[in-house]
């Protein structure tokens, strides 16, 4: 795996905790193990949002993304999310799309966690779901004591667990929320259209963080993105979904 260092000289504090987050996770992700992938994850999320105000935008999309990308299956995601309009798209539309998918998926993260106020991670556990997937329950624990359930679907596809989706609240799946969106835009576009509609998305959502941070007071953390509060159903930015089984 090749992680990648934001693209500003950070305290060498931060780095050096963010990147032993990192080796944690890709020796401990080579076991492919569920559970291990899911808490691996979370380890690098926490840290990320820790050092968040020193990252912004663009620190955390770069720390998050080579984690993401080995810890999702996001050509599986990105091919259910196009439904039945990737059997009709080409080679190289297919390619964007899922280079597009990826994208966003770590603008997502990169926008939901971009703050820190004594959150902690818990698992709590994992359970077969069919023959091929396994459900590993999560949750985020705030301050107060108040918990947000996040739970994980990984699929053993080709002998490599990974997530292909994630419930938020514990229930609304986000994979399914991104297809209903799309297949409504894939009604009038075609899939290499919507590859450049998300590329644009990715675009805002990099120029807003920036505009946040400028504004922020120094060493203030960067104001929480809109709709990235606490991982509600509508928060998402992805639209209503499937429940979690």
């Amino acid at each position: 795996m090749t992680f990648h260092r934001p693209p500003r000289l950070l305290p060498a504090g931060v780095t050096a905790g963010l990147m032993a987050a990192l080796i944690t996770f890709s020796a401990q992700a080579q076991q492919e193990q569920p559970l291990t992938i899911v808490e691996q994850l979370n380890a690098v999320i926490l840290n990320v949002m820790k050092e968040s105000s020193y990252l912004g935008f663009d620190g955390r999309y770069a720390w998050l993304d080579p984690v993401i990308r080995d810890s999702f299956n996001l050509p599986f995601m990105a091919e259910t999310a196009a439904g039945t309009h990737w059997s009709n798209a080409t080679d190289a539309e297919k390619r964007h799309f899922v280079e597009a998918f990826s994208e966003m998926t770590t603008a997502i993260y990169a926008v939901r966690y971009d703050s820190y106020s004594g959150e902690t991670f818990r698992t709590l556990g994992q359970e077969m779901v069919g023959q091929s997937s396994v459900l590993v329950r999560s949750e985020i624990v705030k301050p107060d004591g108040n918990r947000i359930p996040v739970h994980y679907l990984l699929r053993n596809i080709g002998g490599e667990w990974r997530i292909v989706d994630v419930y938020a609240w514990g229930k609304v799946s986000e994979l399914a929320g991104r297809q209903a969106n799309y297949e409504k835009l894939l009604e009038t576009e075609s899939l290499g259209d919507l590859s450049n509609t998300i590329e644009q998305e990715i675009a805002d959502l990099r120029r807003e963080g920036a505009l946040r941070r400028a504004a922020a007071p120094p060493g203030s953390e960067s104001a929480p993105a809109p709709g990235s509060q606490e991982l509600k159903d509508d928060d998402t930015g992805l639209g209503d979904g499937a429940q979690a089984p």
